[in-house]
């Protein structure tokens, strides 16, 4: 009797045979498809290139590519996109006070607030999560403990557990104000703002929200998730890994629904994922780099990214710049891209969550949807479609109270009542969520996952 073999069993020895450690760095080696990050100095017109969301057309001219804007690119640059590109900035005087903020220093200047510190359970991962969505007895285990320090007992803690390398690590996370000692501000205000002003203008961003300060010891690991923002993130000492994926790659890394406390991260464990519940994460595509001391990492909102301090190397410290994104274009180009698309989601499960109350109906609604068991008939379905349609235009205006009464009693005989408050409520999502793109302009909007991948993401674990 041939012997069965379990295509999951396979698939997970296969990832887990494929996983290599660098034995200089001690950095793992995902067996992912991961291609480099740009490298290139900070004031290289092309870095403007992949940074800005213009569309850009290339062709091949011997071993260089024109762009549309008659510049020349390397050939490992050869890309036509209309959103915004990862680029790795080298040579950056950016934040070049900063570049003397060691711990010893930090600790002489930050003064004697109280700082927001994060604690590990074991594993040196950060998996942040929303204080605020975390409902009572609801069953959710905190993925990390949070603390209050002062700068001093949190540089203490970093050098002890640094020495005898505790794996219940910690982590600095607070943003740089007015708290800080005078030398930190007098360094902060010395920033190269009018290069930051330059591309805020250039690049139509909205304004700054926040500067963070980061540091970690050795081998702490951020999993993969992704921001509503923009971000400069600097590095000022010690080396860290990031692996970053585009919005394209969405439905391959599972994020938790957007009622869950951990929403914007991935549910993937990259060590061990469970290829069971994650099948697609094992085609994920995207990029790598290290980013060391004085380099800037651009990191274009939605864009999924995962962050590891070098395990074999020092403490890290790193200086974030976050940006909302700008107003909405006056035209709106189609296909649209993978940051758009994000959005969309994101506001659709809002609204539906919104409507149902109870975010544990959202993954039954979009099966059943999905599943054509609210709507067994196609023309049916095409003709109330076509009604509730006349019925969102003319809700607009007073007249709207008139349509909807008289297309429902014709519609309902016709599909049933469940089926017309269904389809009015998604199309009512739909336009809504047309509109709600205006919040991702200002950076408050958070996209919504397309029918089928709200759905499978509803399906799995409430709370982790």
């Amino acid at each position: 009797m041939a012997e069965v073999v379990d295509p999951v069993s396979t698939a997970r020895k296969k990832y887990a045979d494929g996983i290599t450690v660098d034995e200089k760095t001690g950095i793992k080696n995902y067996p992912l498809k991961l291609q480099p990050i740009p490298r290139l100095p900070w004031e290289d017109p092309h870095a403007d290139h992949l940074m800005t969301q213009e569309a850009l057309t290339f062709f091949c001219s011997g071993n260089r590519v024109i762009s549309s804007t008659g510049s020349s690119l390397p050939p490992r640059l050869r890309t036509s996109t209309s959103e915004p590109q990862p680029v790795l900035l080298t040579g950056s005087n950016l934040i070049a006070p900063a570049m003397k903020w060691t711990l010893p220093y930090l600790e002489q200047h930050m003064g004697s607030n109280k700082h927001t510190v994060y604690i590990s359970k074991d594993n040196r991962k950060f998996k942040f999560y929303d204080e605020k969505k975390v409902i009572p007895d609801s069953g959710f285990r905190e993925p990390m403990r949070k603390r209050e320090w002062t700068f001093s007992k949190f540089a203490d803690e970093l050098r002890k557990r640094i020495a005898k390398n505790d794996s219940e690590a910690i982590y600095y996370q607070d943003a740089l104000t007015d708290a800080v000692g005078e030398p930190i501000k007098h360094d902060f205000v010395h920033f190269n703002w009018q290069w930051l002003n330059e591309r805020k203008k250039r690049y139509n961003w909205g304004q700054l929200t926040s500067n963070l300060l980061l540091i970690g010891q050795p081998g702490n690991i951020t999993p993969c998730h992704f921001d509503e923002q923009h971000n400069f993130f600097n590095q000022v000492y010690g080396e860290k890994r990031c692996i970053l994926f585009s919005p394209e790659n969405f439905h391959r890394l599972y994020p938790y629904p957007v009622s869950h406390p951990c929403d914007r991260q991935s549910q993937v464990d990259f060590d061990e994922p469970d290829l069971e519940r994650f099948p697609n994460f094992q085609d994920c595509e995207g990029y790598e780099c290290t980013v060391r001391a004085g380099e800037v990492l651009y990191i274009p909102m939605y864009w999924w990214h995962y962050f590891e301090s070098i395990p074999k190397g020092q403490e890290t410290i790193s200086v974030t710049f976050w940006y909302k994104s700008g107003p909405l274009p006056n035209t709106i180009e189609y296909p649209l891209n993978g940051q758009q698309k994000t959005a969309i989601m994101r506001n659709i499960e809002k609204m539906l969550i919104e409507a149902l109350k109870d975010p544990k109906e959202v993954g039954p609604m979009l099966h059943a949807i999905l599943d054509g068991s609210l709507v067994s008939d196609l023309g049916s379905l095409v003709l109330a479609m076509g009604a509730m349609w006349v019925v969102v235009a003319a809700a607009r205006g007073a007249a709207g109270k008139v349509v909807v009464g008289a297309l429902v009693p014709i519609l309902v005989p016709m599909v049933g009542l469940v089926q017309v408050a269904v389809l009015l409520l998604l199309l009512l999502l739909v336009v809504g969520a047309a509109l709600l793109l205006l919040l991702v302009a200002d950076g408050r909007g958070a996209a919504l996952h397309l029918a089928a991948v709200g759905a499978e993401s509803q399906q799995y674990d409430t709370h982790a």
